[in-house]
């Protein structure tokens, strides 16, 4: 049996700022965008995505599951949430040589202020 090698087709970002009037999930999508653009990769082709976020179940007003971010992203891909990026993109490069998934989005934000008036 072959073994996927995953690789890193693409990167996209978001400028680095405070970012008040944007949600998470925002920022998310907008980083997607610029590495879906960059490796020619359409939504339809994405399989899962890994994200990594220390503080935003604390700066948000409420914890993002899984399930509920996928939505809000507007991925619909299955999705998981760690605490530190290495290990969502560890988990993600694990799926890929399992055989498991083929592309994925390996994603991590840190939104540690927000304006808690909204």
């Amino acid at each position: 049996m072959m073994q996927s090698r995953p690789a890193i087709v693409a990167v996209g970002r978001t400028k680095f700022g405070e970012h008040y009037e944007k949600e998470p999930e925002r920022l998310i999508e907008e980083a997607w965008l610029k590495a879906s653009q960059e490796a020619n990769i359409e939504r339809r082709d994405l399989e899962a995505c890994y994200l990594s976020d220390y503080f935003l179940p604390i700066t948000n007003k409420l914890g993002l599951e899984e399930g509920f971010l996928s939505e809000l992203t507007e991925l619909h891909v299955p999705m998981e949430v760690t605490r530190s990026f290495s290990s969502a993109l560890s988990n993600a490069c694990n799926a890929i040589q399992a055989g498991k998934y083929n592309v994925v989005l390996v994603g991590g934000i840190e939104k540690m202020t927000d304006r808690w008036d909204k």
